[in-house]
């Protein structure tokens, strides 16, 4: 089983509305269905015919991640569709740590940690608050080389002013990985390939790569990255692939002055260096309800730029119910 929460559900409180039921996930015979699901509702982009060997991670079966959403009928990707169509999920979409309504994170940063030691290579990754916030740094996750190529492929797609909030909130230039040249782009998978295997989640529980450059005086004040209204009148995404559960954060470049990462109700910040990520949980470990102690701001930056991204992590999948799922979950007026 998997925990989900029925959105239609007129229950009092966030407990009630998690303890009411299991969702039964979709079990593997769905992929004998392949066959059967249309080509309208599972279709490749043209360019798929061209991408032969370009498409697939080397020595391996799987099509490169993002780009297999391009290719869902080549990437095998057409019974996630059709269960999403149908407000269901697939077993892969449901990872073992979400299949209770309460998760470890002493466990799982534990295990995230021997993952990038042992797996990635991270010999300096560590923990920097843990119990009541947990937030881990992971210095070098990417190379300079890396770093800089990322940056160029931030600017090659042209990043925009923020228009989802007032400057006075968010004042930043942004861009999300949709483009083709993005979700093609080797270096993009290799990001997506590598943090799936940090945090040990499938790639599609995330949503997309959103870039980011912050320049003089701009800022991001402080908020959670999960929901904060009452339970049952959250975002249709929230109950589609549950909450933003963690964040993954990369720093790009290096900053002269300022635009740290601050998380005040720990009294902490973390100061940009090229290559650097960090990870931290949104949510207590009863999952569904976010924590105040993830609370943060991007302050300023005082003198250089900073150039970085993130992905917000859900515990089940979150492209293709996005686009394949509107229909069970109506807009909830708040």
């Amino acid at each position: 089983t998997c925990w989900r929460v029925d959105a239609s559900a007129e229950l009092p409180n966030i407990e009630d509305a998690v303890s009411s039921f299991k969702f039964k996930i979709v079990a593997a015979e769905l992929a004998q269905e392949h066959g059967r699901v249309g080509k309208k509702l599972c279709r490749d982009a043209p360019l798929c015919k061209e991408l032969g060997a370009a498409l697939w991670q080397p020595g391996e079966k799987e099509c490169r991640y993002p780009a297999a959403e391009l290719c869902p009928r080549r990437c095998g990707r057409c019974p996630q569709i059709l269960a999403a169509s149908r407000c269901q999920l697939t077993r892969h979409a449901c990872p073992p740590f979400f299949q209770s309504p309460v998760i470890d994170w002493r466990k799982f940063f534990e295990e995230m940690l021997e993952r990038a030691r042992d797996l990635l290579h991270v010999e300096r990754a560590r923990m920097l608050s843990r119990d009541t916030l947990w937030l881990a740094e992971l210095p070098d996750f990417l190379s300079a080389d890396e770093s800089d190529r990322l940056v160029s492929i931030a600017e090659s797609l042209h990043l925009q002013p923020e228009d989802a909030l007032p400057p006075h909130i968010r004042d930043v230039e942004k861009i999300d990985c949709e483009d083709e040249s993005c979700l093609l782009d080797p270096l993009v998978s290799e990001v997506y390939r590598r943090t799936s295997m940090l945090l040990g989640l499938p790639m599609c529980n995330f949503e997309s790569m959103e870039f980011l450059k912050y320049g003089k005086g701009q800022h991001y004040a402080k908020h959670t990255d999960a929901d904060t209204p009452p339970f049952l009148r959250q975002d249709p995404e929230t109950f589609r692939s549950g909450p933003r559960i963690m964040t993954v954060f990369f720093y790009f470049t290096d900053v002269e002055k300022g635009g740290s990462t601050g998380f005040p109700k720990v009294g902490l910040t973390v100061k940009p260096a090229k290559g650097k990520v960090v990870v931290w949980a949104n949510v207590e470990p009863y999952w569904w309800k976010t924590t105040m102690w993830s609370e943060h701001l991007a302050l300023p930056v005082e003198q250089g730029e900073k150039v970085a991204a993130n992905f917000w992590v859900h515990p089940f999948d979150y492209r293709i119910p996005s686009s394949h799922s509107q229909h069970c979950y109506p807009e909830v007026e708040n």
